[in-house]
């Protein structure tokens, strides 16, 4: 019986043995990873878009030409027309809606305009009052406001619509060749990248 049970003791110490011995040989295996992340420029500089832009002013007499508000095709841009002014104080408003395709918010910047058919970084301001005839004002109430992804601006709350105006301010008497005169200007605004 004795030789049965350290037979059976032997066993057992032997499984135990094996057991350690399998346990005793092993290894980890590791992964070591690196996650790249980047600024996508492309989406956001291709995704926020004027969406609507409306011109309003004064009804004109037959044969005048009424103002245009046209977005280009990539959406980027307006060409804007007024009617001819031609009574002190008469206006024509340009307002314009944004809309945010991308994948980030947009932090909307302030709207500044300078003359001629170039923007102009160092004579631009929101107001331009210098013209001997007319005024171009942006209202600026979308400055400082974040445009959530996929957001369009809203134009129902006049504080927060964005608009350019243009007012006459003086009478142009013009001479016998010139019955008009043309003023260009251009406005810029800037929108930065926000996380969403």
């Amino acid at each position: 019986m004795k030789k049965k049970s350290g037979m059976r003791s032997g066993i057992v110490v032997l499984v135990l043995l094996l057991a350690v011995g399998f346990a005793a040989v092993t290894t980890q295996l590791v992964i070591n990873g690196t996650i790249n992340i980047g600024a996508n420029s492309a989406d956001f500089q291709q995704n926020v878009i004027f969406k609507s832009a409306t011109h309003t002013g004064a009804t004109q007499l037959d044969g005048e030409t009424a103002g245009t508000a046209t977005i280009s095709a990539d959406g980027k841009s307006i060409t804007y027309s007024t009617q001819v002014l031609d009574n002190i104080g008469e206006t024509a408003t340009l307002t314009y809606t944004i809309q945010n395709n991308s994948q980030y918010g947009a932090s909307l910047g302030q709207l500044k305009c300078s003359w001629g058919s170039t923007y102009d970084e160092s004579t631009a301001a929101a107001s331009l009052t210098d013209n001997e005839y007319v005024n171009v004002v942006a209202t600026n109430g979308l400055n400082g406001t974040t445009l959530a992804k996929g957001a369009v601006t809203d134009t129902t709350n006049i504080s927060a619509a964005d608009t350019v105006v243009v007012t006459q301010k003086k009478s142009y008497a013009g001479d016998a060749t010139n019955t008009s005169h043309t003023y260009t200007f251009t406005c810029q605004m800037t929108a930065t990248a926000t996380e969403a």
